[in-house]
């Protein structure tokens, strides 16, 4: 035996072994993740197959960033040389296998072109992201493998120029193929003496090289490789009928999960088999939340949006080491579910959304939250702020505690007492009239300056010809319920708003509070059919896009820099709404997707947390030169405004305080909808 053919079954034999330790491994992975509570996330296949690949193939998160690209070649380069690889493997078993022999020079000669060429843009790739994690190193996550991971990349693209360069030199190949690959071409000529223990020790390098990822793949974060596929087949709860997907966590059967614990009790099952909503004990813990553990990139991209992390809140670890946390929980089964988060991270959170847009695989960060707060308020372990919250919330169907008979005194002077509006303003054509249910919404039935916000906007409305519908009583929507964890109070909230909505014929609902709009249309979604609901910023920005806004005012918002409601600028894309705004003069501090939080989300309003976050964005505002602060949100408007006023308090006299604007104030003042364009605009607002 000479030592070449040692080395080629020696190469061989490291393969083999990798991919049996590989499946090995990938077995526990999946089997940590099976022992979890089963979820439904499969209905709609072809949408989930088609958001899967825009994820996956498209790369759509990833290419958000400079970097970006560096990555796409990277992922592409590993989809071509799976080729390559197996051609490499079967060649060092079956030393005289040709691939030209099977399929021809001309295919033959275009796959190794592609491949080569592939190579040389990998290589550079990885130069591009060294150089990133060089210059970004304070914002990285696992240095030293990741480090490790890109010099075996590299490797295996040096490997391929030396078994290409191989290959050319032991044949005659097509002009074309040796005049498409000068360099390769010069280096076969350089090793035409020795080319075929280069071509077979390049190889077998080679092969040693794709060893060890499979080796690493299952025990590191490349693990995504295999897994991010099915999370993001999985990432959505369910799709629309229009194929839309619908956002937010599951929504537990509450009055099912109360029946079948008293099932349990009368049956005498122990207590710790009890049913439960959320996670209380190991098994609890979802599937879907184990599945996206493992898929987990570790890029940090949740982390460095966090607005916990940026404020320093209770020295936050960010998601990404809950996340780890989690993983290493689901190898081991051992501990609780609160060893993923501290106590005090899980009732910080805002559920801002920021680290579900971020995460490039679609982890559902939030997600993850909201079940440890339902299993926290299941047992009564949750905050002694939350115990004042829910009991005023059960007493006054608002967590302020307000009086139920003072909810609708608003509408006194806007709509004469009655349920809804005469219709002067509905437009004759009974074919372009457009019902709007105004959903107002606890902040602005209750607070003043959010109330004067909220009847500009029915005065706005009215003028633009719009049917003005108001309910006759109106409930919480619920989410301060279920961002803390209290299920059953949402489920109540939801049932009564949606049996309201029904007996109400509306076209759109709008609503002044991005926090009703989300939970309106993305909470009360269970399937096919979802609310048409906007908020009345949404509204305008679609008007706007459609042509069917006339400005009277370019200057409006000059000097402002624009806060944009995590509700309306991380869920969803935000351009149009950006696209408003600057047509009125204002500015933006960076990508809306990624700015902070300014406290309020989570339900942090209502147990006096958030303070530090909303300071921490009225300083980022500041620095980015605002002489205004304009959102669309009662809640920011009240967060920052105060954030703004202590700040300026703890810096003495001499500082100008910077107001805080509601930008819809600005925009009713400012916007019309033209007759012509009536009919157009109110077709695609129905449609929604």
């Amino acid at each position: 035996m000479t030592w070449l053919t040692l080395v080629r079954w020696l190469a061989v034999a490291c393969v083999l072994g990798s991919v049996v330790a590989f499946g090995v491994e990938l077995a526990r992975c999946i089997g940590a993740i099976w022992r979890g509570k089963p979820g439904r996330r499969t209905e709609r296949p072809m949408s989930r197959l088609r958001h899967a690949c825009a994820m996956g193939f498209g790369q759509k998160r990833v290419v958000e960033r400079w970097w970006g690209f560096a990555h796409v070649v990277v992922f592409y380069a590993f989809l071509i040389f799976l080729t390559s690889t197996a051609e490499i493997f079967v060649a060092t078993i079956w030393p005289g296998f040709r691939l030209r022999e099977l399929v021809g020079d001309g295919v033959t000669g275009g796959l190794y072109l592609a491949q080569t060429w592939l190579a040389g843009l990998t290589i550079l790739a990885v130069l591009v992201l060294g150089v990133r994690r060089l210059v970004m190193r304070a914002g990285l996550h696992s240095r030293p493998e990741a480090w490790a991971i890109l010099g075996l990349i590299l490797v295996l693209m040096t490997t391929h120029f030396f078994v290409m360069a191989s290959a050319l030199a032991q044949s005659v190949w097509p002009w074309w193929l040796t005049s498409g690959l000068p360099l390769t071409s010069r280096l076969s000529r350089v090793i035409l003496p020795y080319a075929e223990p280069v071509g077979v020790m390049a190889g077998c390098l080679h092969l040693m090289c794709v060893a060890a990822f499979f080796v690493w793949i299952p025990r590191g974060k490349h693990l995504h490789i295999v897994l991010a596929f099915p999370d993001m087949f999985c990432q959505h709860r369910a799709y629309d009928a229009g194929g839309t997907p619908v956002l937010g966590p599951e929504s537990p059967d509450v009055a099912q999960c109360e029946e079948a614990l008293i099932q349990a009790m009368d049956s005498g099952v122990p207590e710790e088999d009890w049913p439960v909503l959320g996670i209380v004990r190991w098994r609890d813990v979802p599937r879907k939340m184990r599945l996206e553990a493992f898929a987990c990139t570790q890029c940090m991209r949740c982390t460095h949006v966090c607005p916990m992390v940026a404020a320093g809140v209770g020295h936050a670890r960010g998601p990404l080491d809950a996340m780890l946390a989690l993983r290493r929980l689901c190898r081991c089964e051992e501990g609780t579910p609160d060893a993923v988060m501290s106590r005090e991270e899980c009732w910080n959170c805002t559920l801002c959304g920021a680290c579900d847009r971020a995460c490039p695989v679609g982890n559902e960060i939030s997600a993850r939250t909201i079940e440890l707060r339902r299993g926290a308020v299941w047992r009564e372990a949750m905050p002694a702020s939350c115990h004042g919250v829910f009991a005023r919330f059960e007493k006054s169907g608002n967590p302020w505690g307000y009086p139920r008979a003072e909810r609708m005194a608003w509408t006194q002077s806007v709509l004469g007492g009655g349920a809804e509006n005469d219709g002067e303003n509905a437009g004759d054509d009974a074919r372009v009239r457009c019902r709007v249910l105004l959903f107002a919404g606890c902040f602005a039935s209750y607070d003043p300056a959010a109330r004067s916000s909220l009847l500009h906007a029915v005065a706005w409305l009215k003028a633009q010809r719009f049917e003005v519908i108001v309910p006759e009583t109106e409930a919480c929507c619920g989410e301060p319920m279920r961002a803390l964890g209290n299920e059953t109070a949402f489920a109540r909230c939801r049932e009564e708003n949606l049996a309201r909505f029904a007996r109400m014929p509306h076209d759109l609902i709008v609503t002044m509070c991005p926090h009703c709009a989300q939970t309106l249309r993305e909470d009360y979604c269970d399937g096919e059919c979802r609310l048409n609901v906007m908020h009345l910023w949404t509204l305008m920005a679609r008007l706007y896009d459609e042509g069917a806004l006339e400005m009277a005012s370019r200057t409006a918002l000059d000097g402002a820099v624009v806060h944009v409601p995590c509700h309306l600028g991380k869920a969803y894309d935000a351009k149009s709404l950006v696209n408003l705004a600057r047509a009125m003069g204002a500015r933006f501090d960076g990508a809306v997707e990624r700015t902070h939080c300014c406290g309020a989300g989570g339900g942090q309003f209502f147990i006096d947390g958030g303070r530090d976050m909303a300071r921490q964005r009225v300083r980022e505002l500041g620095d980015a030169g605002a002489e205004r602060i304009a959102t669309a949100c009662p809640f920011c408007v009240d967060m920052l405004g105060a954030a703004e006023a202590a700040q300026n308090a703890a810096c003495g006299a001499g500082i100008s305080l910077i107001p805080v604007v509601n930008v819809v104030d600005v925009l009713a003042e400012n916007a019309a909808v033209p007759p012509e364009a009536w009919p157009r605009a109110v077709e695609r607002l129905k449609r929604g």
